[in-house]
């Protein structure tokens, strides 16, 4: 179980906003990127999660646009 989740918030860092197609998908992509960051403090991941926090963000901008 905590494999499969972490698992998720991995992929959600290297390319879960590919997936996302409402704000609640980015919500939940934005909070599985924010746990992986926190569970993995190491450089390589925070600079790999903020560059999904700004994928996500121009996903979310998108997606308010096209009123979705």
């Amino acid at each position: 179980m905590v494999r499969d989740e972490e698992q998720r918030e991995r992929e959600a860092v290297y390319g879960g906003w590919r997936e996302v197609q409402t704000l609640e998908d980015v919500e939940e992509q934005e909070r599985l990127v924010d746990r992986y960051a926190e569970r993995n403090p190491g450089t390589v991941d925070q600079s790999d999660a903020a560059t999904a926090r700004e994928l996500l963000k121009t996903m979310r901008r998108s997606i308010e646009r096209d009123g979705g």
